[in-house]
């Protein structure tokens, strides 16, 4: 009975067949016996029916192709996001290897400085503490 459900035994034949709305139905079982001018006009209400719902399939279908396009276009996007997503993580990654590099060289260069200088300051005391020596060995002429 499933695939008869909707099958119609009215006089209009295989148009029966397709679901129409409740409209045409309610008409058609009002003025069953009503002549041939309703019968005319249950055949141009059926048409104007089958007429809406082809164009309604059409439009259902370009629909579902804007759909199909619609979720095509959001996989790429993701897949995009993704890859983005993952060489922002390696430019960071780098970013932070070259900043602790940075820092490293930074400080080894700063001790060294230090350290020259530290070197610098004992020299200068050394020298002038030999020139004092020298100074103070002298003796001074009369």
């Amino acid at each position: 009975m499933g695939g008869n459900r909707y099958r119609s035994t009215s006089p209009l034949g295989d148009y029966g067949r397709h679901r129409s709305s409740p409209r045409v139905l309610a008409h058609y079982n009002d003025d069953a016996m009503g002549g041939e001018e309703n019968l005319d006009e249950l055949f141009a209400k059926l048409k104007e029916e089958l007429f809406k719902n082809n164009t309604l399939e059409e439009v259902n279908e370009m629909l579902r192709e804007e759909n199909d396009a619609a979720l095509a276009a959001n996989e790429h996007l993701r897949v995009d996001a993704t890859n983005l997503s993952k060489q922002l993580q390696q430019l960071q990654q780098q970013q932070h290897t070259e900043s602790m590099r940075f820092r490293s060289e930074n400080t080894r260069y700063r001790n060294q400085m230090e350290s020259q200088h530290r070197k610098l300051i004992s020299l200068w005391k050394e020298f002038s503490a030999v020139k004092r020596q020298v100074r103070d060995s002298e003796i001074p002429e009369f």
